[in-house]
């Protein structure tokens, strides 16, 4: 859930990339536990996916981040995963 990721990232967990669905079960969903992953790891790329929304309906993301429209081709999230861990060390 995003509350599970949350506490994870909150703890200090390692994480190189934010890889999160819309979405979610919990109390918050993926946009919001965006926003609040932004603010404690402002350096932290962040990927959303959704296979019911599309980029254009999400209003504004937070910085830094990638949307990604699901059924995706997971060579082309390999892919963009590397990009983004390359860019950010």
């Amino acid at each position: 859930t995003a509350d599970e990721a949350l506490r994870y990232i909150e703890a200090g967990g390692a994480v190189d990339v934010l890889f999160t669905d819309i979405n979610l079960p919990g109390t918050i969903d993926g946009r919001e536990l965006a926003a609040r992953v932004r603010e404690r790891r402002p350096e932290l790329p962040i990927v959303y996916a959704s296979g019911r929304y599309q980029a254009c309906d999400m209003g504004q993301l937070v910085s830094r981040s990638v949307f990604m429209t699901k059924p995706y081709n997971p060579e082309d999230v390999c892919t963009l995963l590397m990009r983004l861990t390359e860019t950010a060390h």
